[in-house]
């Protein structure tokens, strides 16, 4: 193999390796490979059961993605996390209301998208998306204008991705979703974790008595409806078709339908 030769091979493998490069790490704009971090936290309590999960959050509640609104440095660990833009509508622990910003931990950094395991697979399923409601159990982590969800499956859960949902019908999917009543209920039995502070505050023991009973009879009646079964769809009878139209369309073959569409025809040109 002479010089020019190899050089050629050399410059062709060099430009491949670039690429690639590119493709896999995402340096090349408009591309969106990228390598994926899957982090293994551990909690200081069982975040896998529904009591003590709403037990260790400031609040819990169902809200509709507007937009992504910033990233920045977790000062939790060493990472990356997305700040939304979040419309609240619907209140399980807490009294929220109106617009929040919901610090979900992970995201896109240097080429690297980094995701806390557990619940999504993929990128695209992990990201909070714009237009799409959620069930959420946030930790404010002493900030009271931030909402921290850090639990896949958990304390983001997916109620529905249909932007197009009025108000009344997303009230409606919201009350009876299996997760929001399970929830509401773990609300009334919630553990708080040992010397948690901050999620104390909003408790289900604080409430008052009526505050609590109310509650209580929410959960029953949301459990109630959701165990109606679904009012069948009305059966659409077919149109039925008068004899004397099936006549005319038995008779095609024989031309009656071409005279009379040619008839019709010179009456419209007239």
């Amino acid at each position: 193999m002479n010089k020019k030769t190899r050089y050629i091979i050399e410059g062709i493998l060099l430009i491949g390796a670039i690429v690639f490069a590119g493709l896999k790490f995402g340096l090349i704009p408009g591309q969106k490979h990228y390598q994926v971090a899957v982090m293994n936290p551990s909690y200081v309590f069982d975040v896998f059961s529904d009591e003590p999960l709403v037990g260790g959050s400031n609040n819990v509640f169902v809200g509709k993605v507007n937009k992504q609104i910033g990233s920045e440095s977790s000062p939790g660990y060493h990472g990356i996390e997305g700040q939304f833009d979040v419309t609240v509508l619907f209140n399980i622990k807490g009294r929220l209301d109106g617009n929040i910003v919901v610090d979900q931990m992970g995201g896109l950094k240097n080429g690297v998208f980094q995701m806390i395991s557990g619940g999504a697979t993929t990128p695209e399923e992990y990201i909070l998306q714009p237009g799409t409601t959620y069930l959420f159990a946030s930790r404010n982590r002493g900030r009271e204008d931030r909402h921290v969800i850090s639990v896949p499956g958990r304390s983001w859960q997916l109620i529905s991705n249909d932007s197009k949902l009025s108000s009344a019908e997303l009230l409606s999917v919201i009350m009876k979703d299996p997760n929001v009543i399970k929830y509401k209920e773990a609300y009334i039995n919630e553990k708080i974790p040992m010397g948690e502070k901050y999620t104390a505050v909003n408790s289900f023991k604080n409430l008052p008595a009526a505050e609590q009973e109310k509650i209580k009879a929410e959960v029953a009646q949301m459990k109630a409806e959701a165990s109606q079964p679904k009012t069948p769809e009305p059966v659409v009878e077919p149109e039925t078709i008068p004899s004397e139209e099936v006549v005319s369309a038995s008779s095609t073959e024989s031309g009656t339908v071409q005279e009379s569409t040619l008839d019709t025809s010179t009456t419209t040109a007239e």
